[in-house]
């Protein structure tokens, strides 16, 4: 085995969730339980002692399935980007490192995943590169989710402004992407405007962040990216909906779409750490709205939130050593 070889393998067996970021994750998640438990106890034990009987193992079992798969094809993207940028990790290694980062997605806009960057700056990847795999990981993950909020209203008529407005809005975040230019003279109007130092910074690091990017984001390989996130995110709509039925909640697939997007962006927007709170909200506020009772609402948003945020970010701490 080669020196760098070696070193590569002692990183991704080395530990970063440590200190303060080991007590981060943990004490998210003793939070993330003790609000699950306040809001099960606000609408009743009962109720939700009967949701999850209904729900029951083999639910779960399916539920679980999707999330995984789910995960695989996210793990692909990330495969696909590695490769494009000529950087050569042993499959297991790559795999640890991604799915490792994931134990960090419970930090606003799922920040904490770039901690993959000190991973692969020990088998002499620069943070520019790194860098620019998070921001097209991230980047195609907002673009998937909007797409799939825009289908979910398409079925209805009255939606159909909305929706073309959002999809306007996604093909001029696309025509400023595939136009470097467009986004360098973006920065530079931005850098103009604003007089502190830092944000300054910012906009001429992130440009430079873009500029490494034109490689994940030639039309080839970006919409490949782009394909395996609606993919990806789509199966997570399915097990949405799937919760649903198993629940009683009588819903159209293409509203459980656009409730799962809309709630997934919510949370994002939010900036609140794994968008906690504010996805839950949204989802069980929805939910009612589209003629679900209180309990089978909160149950199926708990039950969706359980098997796969929370799942992916336990399987995260698993993959990422703590010493």
């Amino acid at each position: 085995m080669s020196k760098s070889l070696q070193n590569g393998v002692a990183a991704v067996e080395g530990s970063v969730l440590t200190g303060w970021r080991y007590r981060a994750v943990i004490i998210t998640l003793l939070l993330g339980a003790a609000g699950y438990l306040a809001l099960s106890a606000w609408v009743g034990w009962e109720g939700m002692a009967k949701a999850l009987r209904q729900f029951g193992l083999v639910g779960l079992g399916f539920a679980l399935s999707l999330t995984v798969l789910s995960l695989t094809m996210r793990l692909f993207r990330w495969q696909l980007y590695l490769g494009r940028l000529s950087i050569r990790l042993p499959f297991m290694a790559s795999t640890r490192i991604y799915i490792g980062g994931l134990a960090l997605t419970a930090t606003p806009g799922k920040a904490g995943e770039a901690i993959r960057g000190i991973f692969l700056k020990r088998w002499g990847v620069d943070h520019l590169r790194s860098l620019s795999i998070f921001f097209a990981d991230r980047f195609t993950d907002l673009i998937a989710v909007m797409l799939l909020a825009a289908g979910g209203v398409w079925s209805k008529p009255e939606a159909w402004p909305a929706a073309a407005a959002l999809l306007a809005f996604i093909g001029i975040i696309l025509l400023v992407i595939q136009t470097p230019s467009l986004y360098a003279a973006l920065m530079q109007r931005l850098s103009a405007l604003i007089h502190w130092q830092r944000a300054k910074n910012l906009f001429q690091y992130s440009a430079q962040v873009l500029t490494h990017c034109n490689t994940l984001f030639s039309p080839r390989v970006f919409l490949s990216g782009l394909l395996l996130a609606v993919f990806a995110w789509g199966l997570e709509a399915v097990n949405f909906y799937w919760i649903n039925s198993l629940l009683h909640i009588e819903i159209l697939f293409s509203t459980a779409v656009f409730i799962y997007a809309f709630a997934k962006l919510v949370g994002a927007i939010s900036m609140i750490p794994g968008g906690f709170g504010s996805t839950e909200a949204t989802l069980v506020a929805l939910l009612v709205f589209n003629g679900a009772d209180e309990t089978s609402a909160v149950a199926c948003a708990l039950i969706l939130r359980l098997t796969t945020f929370w799942f992916v970010v336990s399987l995260g701490m698993l993959a990422l050593p703590k010493k």
